[in-house]
């Protein structure tokens, strides 16, 4: 086997999956992070039956503790900024329908003439005005 530090993430466990050690070398690996009691001596008795358990768990230990696992740790420690979408994502139903509104208001009907005009008269109405100047006026519809 060569140095798992080395290997692509796919080539390594295509090594992994073809050594039986290996495969019982992370599994103890695995265990030993909360041993149960009795464990201790089972991984011992595992290590004593082979040399190639040694240099398996070696091999693991030094891929568990390898650049690859630890730059995979912090990407996954690291807190992610929340894009745009799933910010605005629960709001868009209430955003969509005020803009359909808005859009339906403005393009639909005399509001815009509304909010600018001083003297309005409704469909039928005649207005007589006089201006500041002294000039008079005649509103229709």
């Amino acid at each position: 086997m060569t140095d798992p530090n080395k290997l692509r993430p796919h080539a390594l466990a295509h090594e992994v999956l073809q050594d039986a050690a290996m495969d019982q070398a992370l599994d103890w690996l695995i265990a030993l992070q909360c041993p149960q009691p009795g464990q201790q001596a089972a991984f011992d008795a595992w290590l004593a039956q082979d040399p190639a358990h040694v240099h398996a768990f070696s091999k693991a230990q030094a891929a568990w503790g390898g650049a690859p696992v630890h730059s995979a740790a912090v990407a996954l420690a690291a807190p992610r900024k929340p894009s745009g979408w799933r910010r605005i994502r629960p709001h868009w139903k209430p955003l969509a329908t005020a803009a359909v509104l808005l859009v339906g208001l403005f393009s639909f009907s005399n509001l815009p003439v509304r909010l600018q005009a001083d003297h309005l008269t409704v469909v039928g109405e005649r207005q007589r005005l006089q201006l500041d100047d002294g000039s008079k006026v005649l509103l229709n519809t």
